[in-house]
C-alpha cells in the first residue's frame, strides 16, 4: 500500500511533463498519418457495378483510408461526363458504396469516383453499365376504325432507340397474334375484323436483346361499319321484309332501324335488331315509307346512318262489295277503300267465266272512285265482277269478288278493242326499247294477232321506218293485256333525235271474215345514244388550304335529250373516282337542260383534312347515258392543328405517374408539329382547380410546355397528386402554321391507387388429402379503388419443386399461372392434363396471386398464401373395351393389341401402369388378376394409346380365351376386358422353330439361326425375334433331317452352338447359351412423319418373312446383315431389346423417305436411348439468362438429337478463355423437356468481372460425329 501511494505521488508530480510529452507524440502521429494518407491517395480507386435494374444502379469502391477520406462521385449518360448532363455528389466520410435511382431504362450510364480533396486526375477509371429495359405502359388506342386500330404507349423510362414489339389477338393470351416491331411507341394494326374485341400487349426489347415482358393487356372493340345495299321483300299493304348488306360486320352486330312516312320529319317506328334482317309490320297501305339504319358495335357505338331507298307499301284489297240491279247493257258496282289513301286507283274486271279466265268485259281502265257503271255489256249473258286496287307504283292488290248478274245475247260484228294506257312515250330512249301498255280485247270470237307500223310523222306521214309487222300472233284469247316491246329490228331502225310514231292493228277470229281495228299513233318513240360532254377548265389550287377555295369552271352539255343531272365526288385516291371521301353529290338537278355552264363549288367541310381530295365530275342525260371525268381538279385541305393522343396515364386508375406522355401527328408533310402543351385539373372538389405549377389552385387553365414533338412528355414527378382525387390531363399541339388542335382537347381522366389487393385460398384445405383435384378457390379483394383484374393460380410439385406449366402441360422450373377472373370469390377448375399429371400419394402446393386494374397493376405477394395437399387415387383405371387377339406367325404364339382408355373417369393419363393377361383353353375358365400368367410394366400411358404384346409358350394350333386388366400408379386394377379368342400359331409345315435364351431364361434377339442339310449347305436362315422369348422360325424346308445352328457375335467375335438330327416340322429346337450375357437394348424417338402408329419388332432372314419399309421404319444390322426391325408407335418411340453387346448399324427411315445409317456400340446391360433425326442445334432456342447477370447465369440449349456431347466456352472481349465446361461437368442440368439442357455458372471470388463476354455452345452428335455451334454474348454487372 505504501508503494502505491508513493507511485501516485510521483505520477502527480510528473503529470505536467507527461502532458507535454503526449502533445509531442500527437503531433508526430498526425504528421505520419498525413504522409500515409498521401501515399494511399496516390493509389487508383477501382469502382465496380454491383446491381442493375430498370431504374437503378448500385456501385462500390474501396478507399485507402476510410477514416479520413470523403468520396466525390459522378454519374452521367455521357462517357466524357459533360457537366450539363452529369451528376456530381459528395458522399459521407468513408462511404464506399452508393446507389442511383430514378434512372432511365435501357440506357448506358458511366460512373467514376475520387477522394473529394484530390484533383480530378485522381478519378477512378469510369465504369459503365446498361440498365434493363422497362415494361412499356399499356397500349392506348389513338384511333379505332372498322378494320384498323392505332395503339400507342409510352416508353416508360426506356431510352430512344428501344425496340417495341406490339402484339394483338382476339384472346387475352395473345395466341395466334399479329405482331409489329419498331422503335416507335405507336403501331397501326390493319386488316382487323369489324366489331371485334382485340387485346394488345407491348414488349420492350433491350439493346442486348433482353425482353421486358408484356405491358398490362388492354383491349378495344373495332367499330361496326354502316350497312348498305338494302333489299325489300314480301312487301304487302301493311308489312314487308327488309334485308341489308352487313358489309364487314360479323353476325353478332346489332342494327338500329328507324321508319318514317314523311322522310324522317317524324318517326313512325324504330327498333334495334340483331342480324341484317327485320320484319316490319303495322304499316300504312299505298304509302311511301322511309328507312335508315346504323350498325351498333359491342361497345354500343353507332356507325353512320345509311339511308335506304324509300319504298311503297302495296294497296290494300278493297272491301264491302255491292252490285246494283242490272239493265240490258250495264251493271252498277260499289266497294270501300279499306284504309287505302285518297287517290288510290281501282280496276273492275268483268268476265263470263266464274274463275275470270275469259275476256275482260269491264271498262279496261284504272280510276280513282269507289263505284263504276259497267257498260256496254252483251245482253243475256251472266257476268262475274271483281275489283282490285293499285298503289302509286302501279302494283296491284288481289281482287275483291263483287258477285254476278245476267243480261241477254247478240252476234259478233264488233272489231277488237284497243286499250291505250300508254299515253305516248315522252322518255328519251337510249339503247333499249321500253315496255308499252297498249292492250287488246275481243269478247266475241276472240283475238288472233296484232301488228305495228312506225313512221316519222303522225297519221302515217313522213318516212316509213317499218311497215306493218307482227308483234304477237296466235293470241287466241278474249283479252291481251301484257305490256310489250317493239321488235328489236324495228327499235334499232329508229334514228337518233327523230320522233317516230307507232300505230297498231288488231285482228279477231270472226269467220269467215275477221274484224280488224286500227289505232294510229298510240305512242311515239324518241332516241338519244350520244353521251353527254364534260369540258374541264378548272385549275387546282396550290398548297394546303385552310378555307373554301370557291368555285371552279367545269362545264356540261348534252345536245339531244339534255342533261338531267350533273354531279361531283371526292376521293383521296387519284384517278379512281371511287367517291370514298364524298359520295356523288348533285351540283344541280333539273328536268332537262342542254347545258350547265355556271361555275360551281364543293362541300369543303366534307373533304378530308390532311389529305389530297381528288374531285371527279359526272353528267347524266335524259336517255340514261352517263359520262364520268376523273380528277377534274385537286384540293389539299388542312384546317386544324395536329392530332393529339395522350398515352399516359392510360387508365382510370394508376399506381405511378412520373410523366404525362402522348403522341402528336402532323396533318400533312408541310405542317410539322411545332410544340406541345399539357394542363392538369382536379375534378373532385366543387372548385375543380387547375394546376398552376405548384398546386391545384388556379381557376383558369394553365398550359405547360411538354418536351418532344411527335412523341412528347411532361415530367409530372413533382405534381402534388393525392389519393382519392380524380384528375384530368389535357393536351394540345400547334403546328408550324400556328394551327392548334381543335377543341374539345384530348383528355385522360385518372386517379391513384397505391394499395395492393389481397387474396386468400380456401380450397383445397391445407395439409388435406384430396381424392380428386377438382377445384382451387378462395376470395380476393381490392380496397384501392381500381378493382380486381385477375387471380393467378400456381401449382408446385413438392417432390422436385417443379411448377405446372399450363401452356405446355408439363412440369418445369419456372412458375406459369392460369389466370381466372378476379372477384370477391374466385374458383379455378383444373383441366384433364393437370389432373392426369398428379401422381398418387404425392404432395402439391397451390398458391394464388391477385392483381388489380391500376396501371401498372398492384399485385399481392407471390407465395404469401397457399395450401399443401396430398393426392390419393382411389378410382381404378377404365377397363379395356376392345382387346384384339390374332393368331401369331410362329407356333404357339398369339398377337394381342388394345387401346388403353385411361385412368379414373377422366379419362386421364397414368404416370406408370401395369397390364396383366390371363389365357385359357377353356371358355368357362374363371379369370382374375391373381391367375394372370403375363405381367407387362410400362411408363407413362396416355389415354387412347395403342398397345401390343405377343403371348408365347402356348400349345400350337389351339383355341385360347384371353382377357386383360390394367393397374394405375396407385396399384388399382381396372375391370377385365371382354374375352378375346383366337387360335395359337399353327404347327409347322415345311419349317423348324425354336428359341435362343440365356442361362437365366431371357430370349436373345438377333441371333443367326440356320438349317444345314446333310452335305453342309444352309437351306434356311433367319434371326431370333424381339418377342421376349428369342424365338425363330426356319421356313421353306423339305422333308428331311437337319443340323440347326445358332451363331452370334460379341464385340467382333463369333460363337455358335448346334443340334443335329432335327426333322422338318420340329418346333422345340431350344438353345441355351453357355455365357450369361448382360443383354442390351436400343430405343429412341423418330419424327412422326417418319413412322405410322404401332410398334412391332420383327426378325428378318432368308427363310422368314422379310419386313419392308411399308411395315417397319427402324432396322438393325450387324456385319452387313439385317438382324431386327421395329415400327415406331404413334408418339414416334421404338425399342429393340435383348441384344448381345457389340457393334451394330441402326438404319432409320427419314422424313424424306431415305434410309439413314448410324453406328452403335452396345455395352453389356446398356439401354441406349437415341433420337437420331432432327436438328442438332436449335439455334433459336439458345440463349443466356439473366442477361445482364450479377451472381449467376444459365446457358440454355436445345436439340432434337440424342446422344450428344455438350461443350461450353466463355471468352472475354480480348479473346481470353474465361470459362470452359465439357460434357461431364456436373453443372449441366436437364431443363423443361427432353433434349433440353441448362448449364448453371455461379460466379465466385469476384470473377468474372463486370463486362461483356462472348460464349460458344457446341453440340456433337455421338452417332455421326456431326457438330454444330452457336456464338453469342452476354453482360456481367457486379
Amino acid at each position: 500500500m505504501t508503494q502505491m501511494v508513493r507511485d501516485k505521488a510521483r505520477n502527480a508530480e510528473s503529470s505536467k511533463g507527461n502532458r507535454r510529452f503526449l502533445k509531442y507524440l500527437f503531433c508526430l502521429f498526425a504528421a505520419l498519418l498525413f504522409l500515409l494518407s498521401s501515399a494511399a491517395r496516390a493509389e487508383t480507386i477501382v469502382a465496380q457495378v454491383t446491381v442493375v435494374s430498370t431504374n437503378s444502379i448500385s456501385l462500390s469502391w474501396t478507399l485507402s483510408n476510410p477514416a479520413v477520406e470523403q468520396p466525390l462521385m459522378a454519374i452521367s449518360t455521357d462517357s466524357s461526363f459533360a457537366a450539363n448532363i452529369s451528376t456530381f455528389s459528395t458522399g459521407e466520410l468513408g462511404e464506399q458504396t452508393t446507389s442511383y435511382y430514378g434512372l432511365s431504362g435501357n440506357t448506358t450510364y458511366y460512373f467514376k469516383v475520387k477522394v473529394s480533396t484530390e484533383s480530378d486526375d485522381n478519378y477512378s477509371d469510369s465504369v459503365s453499365t446498361l440498365t434493363l429495359p422497362a415494361r412499356p405502359t399499356p397500349a392506348l388506342f389513338y384511333e379505332v376504325n372498322i378494320t384498323s386500330v392505332t395503339a400507342q404507349w409510352t416508353a416508360n423510362t426506356n431510352s430512344d432507340g428501344t425496340v417495341y414489339i406490339a402484339e394483338t389477338a382476339v384472346n387475352e393470351g395473345l395466341n395466334e397474334s399479329l405482331s409489329l416491331s419498331s422503335t416507335a411507341t405507336t403501331a397501326v394494326f390493319e386488316g382487323l375484323n369489324a366489331d371485334t374485341t382485340y387485346y394488345f400487349g407491348i414488349n420492350a426489347e433491350g439493346f442486348t436483346g433482353l425482353i421486358s415482358g408484356y405491358s398490362d393487356i388492354t383491349s378495344t372493340i373495332t367499330l361496326a361499319g354502316p350497312p348498305s345495299d338494302e333489299t325489300y321483300a314480301l312487301v304487302s299493304s301493311t308489312g314487308m321484309s327488309i334485308f341489308w348488306n352487313p358489309g364487314l360486320n360479323p353476325d353478332w352486330t346489332r342494327y338500329e332501324l328507324i321508319i318514317s312516312t314523311d322522310n324522317f320529319g317524324t318517326v313512325f317506328d324504330s327498333t334495334i335488331t340483331p342480324g341484317n334482317y327485320y320484319e316490319a309490320g303495322g304499316l300504312k297501305p299505298n304509302t311511301i315509307h322511309y328507312f335508315k339504319a346504323a350498325a351498333v358495335n359491342g361497345a354500343g357505338i353507332k356507325s353512320d346512318y345509311y339511308i335506304f331507298g324509300s319504298t311503297l307499301t302495296r294497296a290494300a284489297v278493297p272491301d264491302t262489295p255491292s252490285l246494283g240491279v242490272p239493265t240490258v247493257n250495264s251493271v252498277q258496282a260499289w266497294w270501300q277503300y279499306n284504309e287505302n289513301p285518297a287517290g288510290t286507283e281501282y280496276f273492275v274486271q268483268v268476265s263470263t267465266a266464274p274463275d275470270f279466265t275469259g275476256a275482260d268485259s269491264g271498262p279496261g281502265e284504272w280510276f280513282a272512285a269507289l263505284t263504276r257503271n259497267i257498260t256496254p255489256l252483251e245482253s243475256g249473258v251472266q257476268y262475274y265482277f271483281q275489283v282490285k286496287a293499285r298503289d302509286m307504283w302501279g302494283r296491284e292488290s288481289d281482287y275483291l269478288y263483287l258477285g254476278s248478274e245476267t243480261t241477254s245475247t247478240g252476234a259478233d260484228i264488233t272489231p277488237p278493242s284497243v286499250v291505250d294506257l300508254q299515253g305516248g312515250d315522252n322518255n328519251w330512249r337510249g339503247s333499249a326499247s321500253g315496255y308499252y301498255m297498249v292492250h287488246f280485247t275481243d269478247l266475241g270470237s276472240g283475238l288472233s294477232y296484232f301488228q305495228v307500223k312506225v313512221t316519222t310523222g303522225p297519221d302515217f306521214s313522213g318516212t316509213q321506218v317499218a311497215d306493218w309487222s307482227n308483234v304477237v300472233t296466235n293470241i287466241n284469247a278474249d283479252t291481251y293485256n301484257t305490256d310489250w316491246q317493239l321488235p328489236a329490228d324495228i327499235f334499232n331502225s329508229i334514228q337518233e333525235n327523230v320522233t317516230s310514231y307507232v300505230s297498231v292493228r288488231a285482228y279477231d277470229k270472226a269467220d269467215p271474215q275477221p274484224n280488224v281495228s286500227v289505232s294510229t299513233d298510240v305512242f311515239y318513240v324518241i332516241r338519244d345514244t350520244t353521251l353527254p360532254n364534260i369540258e374541264n377548265h378548272a385549275v387546282s389550287p396550290s398548297g394546303w388550304l385552310i378555307s373554301d377555295p370557291g368555285v371552279f369552271n367545269v362545264d356540261f352539255n348534252d345536245a339531244l335529250s339534255g342533261l338531267v343531272q350533273v354531279l361531283y365526288s371526292a376521293s383521296d385516291q387519284a384517278n379512281t373516282a371511287n367517291a370514298n371521301v364524298l359520295g356523288w353529290t348533285a351540283i344541280n338537278s333539273f328536268v332537262s337542260s342542254a347545258s350547265y355552264a355556271a361555275d360551281w363549288g364543293i362541300n369543303f367541310a366534307a373533304l378530308k383534312d390532311g389529305a389530297s381530295n381528288y374531285i371527279s365530275a359526272r353528267a347524266v342525260d335524259a336517255a340514261g347515258n352517263t359520262r364520268t371525268l376523273n380528277d377534274v381538279f385537286r384540293i389539299l385541305k388542312n384546317t386544324v392543328g395536329p392530332a393529339v393522343t395522350i398515352t399516359s396515364p392510360a387508365g382510370g386508375y394508376v399506381s405511378a405517374l412520373t410523366a404525362i406522355t402522348g403522341i402528336s401527328t402532323a396533318r400533312n408533310e408541310d405542317s410539322a408539329v411545332a410544340s406541345n402543351e399539357i394542363a392538369l385539373r382536379e375534378l373532385t372538389s366543387s372548385s375543380s382547380f387547375y394546376y398552376d405549377g405548384i398546386s391545384f389552385s388556379s381557376d383558369t387553365i394553365v398550359w405547360f410546355a411538354a418536351s418532344g414533338l411527335s412523341d412528347w412528355s411532361y415530367n409530372s414527378s413533382t405534381v402534388p397528386f393525392a389519393a382519392g382525387v380524380v384528375y384530368a390531363a389535357l393536351a394540345r399541339s400547334k403546328d408550324v402554321s400556328s394551327l392548334v388542335t381543335p377543341m374539345p382537347y384530348p383528355n385522360a381522366i385518372f386517379q391513384f391507387d397505391w394499395i395492393q389487393p389481397s387474396v386468400s385460398l380456401s380450397t383445397p384445405l391445407a395439409s388435406s388429402s384430396v381424392y380428386e383435384f377438382n377445384e382451387a378457390s378462395g376470395a380476393a379483394s381490392d380496397s384501392g379503388g381500381a378493382g380486381l383484374s385477375s387471380v393467378e393460380v400456381y401449382i408446385q410439385r413438392l417432390s422436385d419443386s417443379k411448377w405446372w406449366n399450363f401452356s405446355s402441360s408439363l412440369w418445369g422450373t419456372v412458375p406459369v399461372s392460369s389466370a381466372v377472373s378476379g372477384g370477391a370469390s374466385w374458383s379455378f377448375t383444373p383441366g384433364s392434363a393437370l389432373k392426369g399429371g398428379l401422381a398418387h400419394n404425392q404432395q402439391y402446393f397451390v398458391t394464388a396471386l391477385a392483381k388489380d386494374l391500376s396501371i401498372p397493376a398492384n399485385a399481392s405477394v407471390f407465395g404469401a398464401v397457399g395450401s399443401t395437399f396430398t393426392l390419393l387415387d382411389i378410382i381404378p383405371p377404365m377397363a379395356v373395351t376392345g382387346l384384339t387377339a390374332l393368331t401369331g406367325t410362329s407356333p404357339g404364339k398369339i398377337d394381342l393389341s388394345w387401346v388403353t382408355p385411361g385412368d379414373d373417369i377422366g379419362p386421364l393419363a397414368m404416370p406408370y401402369a401395369t397390364f396383366a393377361v390371363q389365357y385359357s383353353t377353356f371358355a368357362e375358365a374363371v379369370f382374375s388378376t391373381q391367375s394372370a400368367q403375363v405381367s407387362i410394366s410400362t411408363g407413362v400411358v396416355l389415354p387412347g394409346s395403342m398397345r401390343y404384346y405377343t403371348v408365347g409358350g402356348l400349345v400350337r394350333d389351339t383355341t385360347y380365351y384371353l382377357t386383360l386388366w390394367v393397374s394405375d400408379d396407385a396399384g388399382l386394377w381396372s375391370g377385365s376386358s371382354p374375352v378375346a379368342t383366337t387360335m395359337s400359331g399353327e404347327g409347322l409345315d415345311d419349317s423348324i422353330s425354336g428359341s435362343v435364351k440365356t442361362p437365366v431364361g431371357l430370349g436373345v434377339t438377333g441371333v443367326l439361326v440356320e438349317a444345314i442339310n446333310n452335305v453342309g449347305v444352309p437351306v434356311s436362315t433367319n434371326y431370333t425375334l424381339d418377342d421376349g422369348g428369342g424365338t425363330f422360325n426356319l421356313a421353306g424346308i423339305a422333308d428331311a433331317v437337319y443340323r440347326v445352328q445358332a451363331t452370334w457375335v460379341e464385340n467382333g467375335f463369333s460363337s455358335s452352338v448346334s443340334k443335329d438330327q432335327i426333322p422338318m416340322g420340329y418346333a422345340d429346337v431350344n438353345f441355351e447359351l453357355s455365357i450369361d450375357y448382360l443383354l442390351a437394348s436400343v430405343s429412341g424417338v423418330i419424327p412422326v412423319s417418319s413412322q405410322a402408329a404401332g410398334l412391332k419388332t420383327k426378325a428378318l432372314g432368308g427363310g422368314g418373312k422379310t419386313l419392308g419399309t411399308e411395315e417397319n421404319n427402324v432396322t438393325l444390322y450387324q456385319g452387313g446383315r439385317r438382324v431386327a426391325s421395329a415400327r415406331a408407335d404413334a408418339a414416334g418411340r421404338f425399342t429393340i431389346r435383348n441384344l448381345i453387346p457389340g457393334q451394330y448399324t441402326l438404319r432409320i427411315l427419314s422424313e424424306s423417305g431415305e434410309w439413314k445409317e448410324f453406328q452403335l456400340k452396345l455395352e453389356s446391360g446398356q439401354t441406349l436411348e437415341v433420337s437420331p433425326l432432327g436438328t442438332l442445334l436449335k439455334k433459336d432456342m439458345v440463349y443466356v439468362y439473366p442477361n445482364p447477370s450479377a451472381a449467376r447465369v444459365k446457358f440454355h440449349v436445345a436439340t432434337d438429337i440424342k446422344p450428344v456431347e455438350k461443350h461450353l466456352s466463355v471468352f472475354s472481349l480480348d479473346g481470353s478463355l474465361v470459362k470452359e465446361a465439357g460434357n461431364d461437368d456436373g453443372n449441366w442440368i436437364p431443363s423443361s423437356g427432353d433434349k433440353v439442357y441448362d448449364y448453371l455458372w455461379i460466379f465466385s471470388s469476384g470473377k468474372p468481372a463486370s463486362g461483356v463476354y462472348f460464349y460458344t455452345l457446341k453440340l456433337k452428335n455421338l452417332l455421326t460425329g456431326e457438330t454444330a455451334k452457336k456464338v453469342g454474348k452476354f453482360a456481367v454487372v457486379r
